[in-house]
């Protein structure tokens, strides 16, 4: 018989082998399975457990919630799997199941993240944010566990991206365009440092870029009055903002320029020309927006084009 990797799943425990951040509520007045449930008080409220996942196993992490719930398992800094309010009818019930399954690369320890998340609509919030009866199971001979839909759901395998043939030269000026865990990073990140591996456009995983908090940056040598166009691939509800910095000074600016779509699921690349002012520049990613963006490859090449700057110097 399948063994339950989380404890206390249904909350019955109060807090008991779950990390709160101080704004939910175990309560009584509610609840799917038992005599307890955890209420989400507030955009951000969450609870997060470490589990040990066998390597090369197919697990399956399932709730009962209702409002909307953003579940996903990270290894350290990296998340692996990931449902933002993607949920499906309970029979019977005003709860709905929420679900997502994973194939573990490695064994070892994963963070169980559930989180209150509205996706920037609250009025999905309105009835109030609640989990109940959460489960781990793994596979067993490829029949489904306990809970939840009758068939597995993995990522597709898709065949590998291949860049614009006009990104892939080897005079690139931007090191590590992908944000792949080199020895030598290449950038230089402050603030939040959190990575996906969950459709990731080139390579193995794409990099978060958090609201007023991560800045990414690198330094790199032009030519001085030639023209570069730094590119970025993004997805996401938040908005990535990028400067070109010279002596100090912003030399160019895009937050407001269109995200061109391209044919790769959510992902689309928006664009930065700028005219280089001396040898050494700064480039510099970070967000304004509301919600997280997810950036991947990033590059810099000399540039025949219009110059266009969306937010004049």
């Amino acid at each position: 018989e399948p063994e339950q990797v989380l404890g206390n799943p249904s909350f019955e425990l109060a807090a008991a082998s779950w990390t709160l951040n101080g704004t939910e509520n175990i309560r009584t007045d509610q609840s799917f399975d038992g005599s307890r449930a955890i209420m989400f008080t507030q955009e951000g409220s969450k609870a997060v457990q470490r589990v040990f996942l066998e390597s090369h196993t197919v697990y399956r992490l399932h709730c009962h919630v209702k409002g909307s719930i953003r579940m996903s398992v990270w290894s350290d800094s990296t998340m692996v799997a990931e449902n933002l309010g993607d949920v499906f009818d309970v029979q019977s019930s005003t709860w709905k199941n929420q679900e997502v399954d994973l194939e573990v690369g490695d064994s070892g320890e994963y963070d169980v993240i559930l989180e209150r998340d509205n996706q920037g609509s609250p009025e999905l919030q309105t009835s109030g944010v609640w989990v109940d009866e959460c489960s781990i199971y793994p596979a067993t001979s490829g029949i489904p566990p306990y809970a939840g839909s009758e068939s597995y759901k993995l990522p597709p395998n898709r065949s590998p991206w291949v860049p614009p043939p006009q990104l892939r030269g080897t005079d690139g000026k931007i090191k590590n365009p992908s944000f792949e865990p080199l020895n030598n990073f290449r950038w230089f990140v402050s603030g939040e440092l959190k990575f996906t591996s969950v459709d990731p456009l080139d390579g193995s995983r794409s990099m978060f870029v958090y609201p007023s908090s991560t800045v990414a940056s690198q330094t790199f040598y032009l030519t001085k009055d030639q023209r570069y166009r730094v590119r970025c691939y993004v997805r996401g509800p938040g908005t990535l903002t990028m400067e070109i910095i010279f002596k100090g000074n912003r030399l160019s600016k895009n937050s407001v320029g269109p995200v061109n779509p391209i044919a790769r699921g959510d992902w689309g690349h928006t664009n930065l020309v700028f005219d280089a002012a001396g040898i050494t520049h700064l480039l510099t990613l970070y967000n304004d927006g509301d919600g997280e963006v997810i950036v991947d490859f990033c590059t810099l090449f000399t540039f025949s084009g219009a110059l266009t700057d969306p937010e004049l110097s």
